[in-house]
């Protein structure tokens, strides 16, 4: 970590220790209004360390933290700035290359996080891999209760083993989704999947499921190979009413009719996620 990067963090947590200590001469003299911290880094290479992140999402203010270009390794544990609970119910970390372990110090203290999102990019960023299956099963041990809103994307040159999520059924209050396509698919030597290679959604996710928008597919037949057998199973996921398909997909008008015939609206969108 940089030496402004690490000048700042400390900073950081002399006034989250006196906002918690109300014997403190300067407890809640400041940051003790700041509720959203974002963190951005427009550089061509490299990024803001996390360490910066995980301090200010120690303020007992702080409910929403949000990062574009953000690396490293978490080499600051709540351990040593002992906190029983934060309050953040947002982490918004786009365009970044964060490894899994880096949020557990933010997660394991956080009791209502509603919003999860994570966009990986490794190249020119940072060295952390992708740890798809790691961060959510970090997420399912300190936030399935309360998360609603999930979004878990990497950028299209990693193998499909690694943007794989699992099942997510015991997300039991999910109400948003976005993920790569490639997380519902086992591992393949192309993208050419056939319906032995994809799993269920149905059978994957939870019952609370809105809205799904999935990132990224590249052959002609992939939503119809993707999502075939879905319609039939609308009884699985009956708070679905809208899949979205982000990319160059290409959608069978008789497949959108399918959907709309058991109230799913199936859509095109070739929009990136707003920051």
């Amino acid at each position: 970590m940089s030496n402004h990067c690490a000048a700042i963090a400390e900073m950081v947590w002399a006034i989250v220790k006196a906002n918690r200590d109300p014997s403190s001469p300067v407890y809640k003299k400041a940051l003790s209004k700041l509720t959203t911290i974002s963190i951005d880094h427009w550089d061509t290479e490299n990024g803001e360390n996390i360490n910066i992140c995980t301090s200010f999402t120690a303020l007992p203010s702080a409910r929403s933290v949000r990062g574009r270009m953000v690396s490293g390794e978490a080499d600051v544990d709540y351990n040593d700035n002992p906190i029983e609970q934060i309050q953040i119910e947002e982490i918004k970390i786009l365009y970044s290359a964060v490894d899994s372990t880096s949020f557990e110090p933010i997660l394991k203290l956080t009791k209502n996080l509603k919003s999860f999102t994570y966009e990986h990019e490794g190249a020119n960023i940072g060295d952390a891999e992708y740890e798809c299956l790691d961060i959510i099963a970090l997420l399912r041990e300190f936030a399935r209760h309360s998360l609603q809103h999930l979004d878990l994307t990497c950028d299209m040159g990693h193998n499909e083993e690694d943007q794989a999520v699992g099942d997510l059924k015991d997300f039991n209050v999910l109400r948003v989704l976005r993920l790569n396509a490639a997380a519902f698919c086992r591992h393949q030597e192309s993208w050419d999947a056939s319906d032995e290679e994809c799993v269920s959604l149905a059978d994957t996710l939870p019952t609370s499921v809105q809205v799904i928008t999935l990132v990224g597919w590249f052959q002609d037949n992939g939503p119809m190979q993707f999502l075939g057998g879905l319609a039939e199973e609308r009884h699985k996921l009956p708070e679905l009413t809208r899949i979205c398909l982000e990319g160059n997909w290409n959608i069978p008008k008789d497949l959108v009719d399918t959907f709309k015939s058991v109230g799913i609206d199936l859509v095109k969108s070739e929009s990136a996620i707003a920051y």
